[in-house]
């Protein structure tokens, strides 16, 4: 025979134990809703590809903000990834009025130069500690370098007396923001391998995590920026095929990360192809020149534009009849098949060249 509580009807009995077990019941719903949301925030990153995830991990990993990185992972599509790094790289440009994107070609040089000159033991100069510093800051004002280890005298601030230390670097930069002046960044090689890595005070250290630009968050008033040689975006636009300025064209490529590769296309004249004219007792010739870079789904990646301007030493016109002139642009791409047109224009003579061709970048 069951008992119940003093004054507990049967109804009371089961409206309190269904309270009771009402809580431990939403928590059990709860938890599958939360997992599953964590999930999709997970799988959004994952579903995106190889080379996005690389562009986030590798690319931008010392410049972008938390913010835009949680704003990345959360983006479900291609298309939409392609429009947050496109809007990244125009929050950051200095020019956002031109097609020019001064910062992301200076972000990339320095990575590919971080590359050349700081990679030990195997990693990839952008992730060495000088690769970091270089990438954020930009090359030194001065550089002190103890290639090997040795002994030395301490000075009286250090507390003197003879100390043995190991291979170590000293960057100085006179000005940089956030820091004041006179900043002094070293970096010690305990193994003597060629791995420098960073030795500074705690708070300097969290002060080069945070670069003074990467907070910088989205804005209002992104909009495409203008073409200064409209003519010769029409000429390109509508492929019109013209040979009455010949030229040459070369592409050379560099990998800087798994995401990107820059790759450099050189644009070659013969200036006996040029017109010069006489101003200031100088003769001179210009040439622009055009560019675009179309993937396949017909998405224009890049569009870059220049003037080569080409000078006559002592008023007359430049070497022998073979001689040329050189216009050298850099993008960086990620791996895959483009079509690459260009358009040239003789300032003086008026005269027109293009080339087309389609690009396999590694």
């Amino acid at each position: 025979m069951r008992r119940w509580l003093p004054g507990l009807s049967m109804a009371a009995f089961l409206v309190s134990y269904c309270v009771l077990l009402l809580p431990a019941l939403e928590t059990q719903q709860q938890e599958p809703q939360v997992q599953r949301k964590r999930q999709r925030r997970v799988l959004k990153i994952d579903d995106a590809g190889p080379t996005y995830k690389a562009w986030l991990e590798e690319d931008v990993r010392w410049i972008i903000s938390k913010n835009e990185r949680a704003a990345f992972m959360q983006l479900s599509n291609d298309e939409e990834r392609d429009q947050f790094i496109d809007a990244f790289w125009l929050r950051r440009d200095s020019t956002p009025d031109t097609i020019k994107k001064e910062f992301r070609d200076e972000h990339y040089r320095r990575i590919a130069y971080a590359n050349e000159q700081f990679g030990a033991n195997e990693v990839p100069g952008w992730r060495t500690d000088r690769g970091r510093v270089y990438i954020v800051y930009g090359p030194p004002d001065e550089v002190e370098s103890h290639p090997t280890a040795s002994d030395r005298e301490r000075p009286p601030e250090e507390g003197g007396g003879r100390t043995h230390t190991f291979p170590y670097v000293i960057w100085r930069y006179r000005d940089l923001e956030g820091f004041g002046k006179d900043v002094q960044v070293d970096f010690v090689d305990a193994c003597s391998c060629g791995d420098y890595r960073l030795s500074l005070d705690p708070a300097s250290k969290d002060a080069i995590v945070w670069a003074p630009f990467a907070a910088r968050e989205p804005g209002p008033g992104l909009h495409t920026p203008s073409v200064w040689f409209k003519d010769l975006e029409e000429v390109v636009t509508h492929k019109l095929v013209v040979s009455l300025l010949p030229f040459d064209v070369r592409t050379d490529f560099t990998k800087v990360t798994n995401a990107t590769t820059l790759v450099q296309v050189a644009v070659q004249l013969r200036n006996r192809d040029l017109v010069f004219v006489r101003k200031d007792a100088v003769e001179g010739s210009a040439v622009n020149i055009f560019g675009r870079v179309t993937a396949m789904t017909g998405r224009v990646m890049e569009t870059f534009e220049d003037t080569l301007q080409v000078h006559a030493p002592n008023g007359s016109l430049p070497g022998p009849a073979d001689s040329t002139s050189l216009c050298r642009k850099t993008v960086p791409l990620r791996p895959g098949r483009y079509r690459l047109d260009l358009a040239v224009k003789d300032v003086n003579g008026d005269r027109v060249g293009t080339w087309s061709q389609g690009i396999e970048v590694p």
